[in-house]
């Protein structure tokens, strides 16, 4: 069962002031001075739907060559990587670690690359299927966008370090810097939750 985030009360406001400390205590880190006060729980994860609804035709054209059959999005959300850490600070929610503990199966196929929600949303369905999480258990989907164009051409994100790859893009080399028609990809994760007891 996929679940709506809702912010904890003050947790928004909270982490608008540990980011200003860290502003002082760090005058000269560049990343820390560039990042803006958060206004809601929108600022760390977006609806796939919004996501999706925030590409210009063009753009769309250009990152969404895999057609996405999704009609209902509750429970997925864009963010940006190692967002996980933000859900048990930020939200009425927090991931669920003793259900991968039950079953280490999870913990290889809880995670991966995709083209879009939809697929991940079928991969989601066998796994329930196969038992390897269980279908009415709170859970959310992160996925976070690599873009081809962002990609140094030296290093950068690899095909083989984030996943088996569930899509169907053609991709030839290691580097998706090298690629020669993908042009952007998704790292997922598909998180257990529960209820918050505080």
């Amino acid at each position: 069962m996929l679940i709506t985030l809702e912010a904890l009360p003050n947790a928004i406001e909270q982490e608008n002031k540990f980011l200003k400390e860290l502003k002082e205590e760090y005058p000269e880190d560049e990343y820390f001075q560039s990042l803006e006060d958060y206004e809601s729980l929108d600022d760390f994860f977006i609806s796939y739907k919004e996501w999706i609804d925030s590409f210009e035709d063009k753009d769309k054209e250009k990152y969404l060559k895999v057609k996405d059959s999704i009609k209902e999005t509750k429970g997925v959300y864009v963010c940006k990587l190692n967002s996980k850490l933000y859900l048990e600070r930020l939200t009425t929610f927090e991931p669920d670690n003793s259900k991968e503990d039950r079953n280490p199966k999870f913990i290889w196929r809880s995670f991966g690359v995709c083209d879009n929600a939809t697929q991940v949303l079928e991969y989601l369905k066998e796994l329930e299927k196969k038992d390897i999480i269980d279908e009415d258990s709170p859970k959310v989907i992160l996925l976070t966008p690599m873009f081809k164009e962002s990609q140094p051409s030296d290093g950068g994100w690899r095909w083989h370090k984030w996943g088996s790859y569930i899509g169907v893009q053609k991709h030839e080399y290691e580097y998706l810097y090298d690629e020669k028609e993908v042009e952007m990809i998704y790292c997922f994760e598909i998180i257990p939750m529960k209820k918050r007891e505080d």
